[in-house]
């Protein structure tokens, strides 16, 4: 992979990268049972905290957002951007990364048009609302049985308790805004009533810890995934996650973000090719304290290299027919500067885009990756830990802005800017 250097983002001098290696995989067919003909990923969310349309835009009589208007007006807007979630299809099986405030809708909008009625897993990157708002709703897309009390009255038994890979901060923030989840997911005996029943996973938040960092495989469903923990607005830690369907067509997906720490992306840069990289863009420009711009997500496109870019969380300054106009033309400028790039594409998400991805082969037991994830993999929470309120997680790390250096600021090394052009002005959010 061809490293390009822009200001700002380069490592620290005589740093050397070491890429981690990833054990060939031989081609097969699908075995009996195994699905692998949807296999890929799909958006079910692509907006900023509020969704669009934001409803200050509409709910007026002089209402003027014409991102707003259209998301609004128009159905079938690409405008229309939910809460950001995104579900990979892996041999057959569904694992949801977020379930926020808008999940509802989304799963009405997104998941069931493309006959998605079950989730496998779930991933959390964070407690923010419109990461985990919606995890009340996932009891519709839990299997249960019916057995009878001794009252005559039907009880809720679930199938399985849904596996759940989370923070300890963000585990404890559940504790204490859905209580009740906690203590079904705690029962032994069948429910009165029909609530989500988790099965809780610990993964490490602290980016220090880099390169040893969570690696586990997604019980049930043959995924091995590593959480990436970046700043998403100082010190607040959100997860992000990289997993693979085959040796090169691996995923990166960072979608609360104001900065990758150096020690991350370091991790990232050693794993090799990225298939896909999807990434945090709330405005064209206008800093947030946040969540990284996206002239900023561009800068790390640059340095870390994905065959396909996809930007996600954007708010109503950012347009999609004039982003995708605008975007495509900066690809081609940057094509044409560096023949060695090895971007081929970079466009806004939309809820409801679906990529597909190769067929991954069979589970080996004998693979060294599917080993090493296997020593790594996270327990599930004992219950005394479910019941550990309020211990945020401790983090060691430096904060180092983007555009910021070893031995410089922020202030003498601004980030250079991305010839994009920008939308309207953007509110405050």
């Amino acid at each position: 992979m061809t490293e390009t250097h822009r200001p700002g983002l380069e490592r620290p001098p005589g740093l050397t990268i070491t890429r981690q290696h990833v054990p060939p995989r031989p081609a097969h067919d699908a075995a009996d049972g195994e699905d692998c003909s949807t296999d890929g990923i799909l958006f079910v969310g692509t907006g900023v905290s509020s969704a669009l349309p934001h409803l200050e835009h509409v709910l007026s009589p002089n209402a003027s957002c014409p991102t707003c208007l259209d998301a609004a007006n128009n159905p079938s807007s690409r405008n229309r951007r939910n809460n950001v979630s995104l579900l990979i299809m892996h041999r057959g099986k569904n694992i949801l990364i977020d379930v926020g405030k808008t999940f509802r809708d989304a799963a009405i909008r997104v998941l069931r048009p493309n006959a998605i009625y079950k989730i496998d897993a779930l991933l959390l990157t964070h407690c923010h609302a419109d990461a985990v708002m919606g995890i009340d709703d996932v009891r519709d897309l839990q299997r249960y049985e019916r057995p009878i009390g001794p009252d005559g009255k039907k009880r809720y038994l679930p199938v399985e308790k849904l596996p759940t890979y989370l923070s300890q901060k963000t585990l404890d923030s559940l504790s204490k805004q859905f209580h009740y989840i906690i203590k079904a997911s705690q029962a032994t005996e069948p429910l009165e009533r029909k609530v989500t029943v988790l099965d809780f996973h610990l993964l490490k938040d602290d980016p220090s810890a880099a390169p040893d960092l969570s690696t586990f495989e997604v019980k049930g469903t043959g995924l091995v995934v590593t959480a990436l923990p970046v700043w998403h607005g100082k010190p607040y830690v959100c997860l992000g996650f990289t997993f693979a369907f085959d040796s090169d067509e691996r995923v990166v997906y960072l979608s609360d973000v104001s900065e990758v720490p150096h020690d991350v992306r370091d991790f990232i840069l050693s794993l090799g090719p990225i298939k896909i990289l999807v990434i945090d863009a709330i405005h064209w420009e206008k800093q947030h304290f946040s969540h990284i711009t996206l002239q900023e997500a561009l800068q790390y496109v640059l340095l870390f290299q994905p065959e396909e870019a996809y930007f996600v969380g954007m708010m109503c300054d950012i347009e999609h027919d004039d982003a995708t106009e605008k975007l495509n033309q900066w690809l081609d400028d940057e094509r044409s500067n560096n023949s060695e790039l090895n971007v081929k594409k970079v466009a806004l998400a939309y809820d409801g885009l679906k990529i597909p991805l190769r067929c991954p082969p069979l589970n080996n037991p004998s693979s060294t990756t599917t080993a090493a994830a296997a020593q790594r993999a996270p327990s599930p929470v004992p219950v005394d830990a479910l019941k550990r309120v309020g211990q945020p997680s401790a983090l060691q790390t430096p904060h180092r802005p983007i555009c910021q250096s070893p031995g410089e600021t922020p202030e003498n090394t601004p980030l250079p800017p991305v010839p994009l052009g920008g939308g309207k002005e953007p509110p405050d959010r």
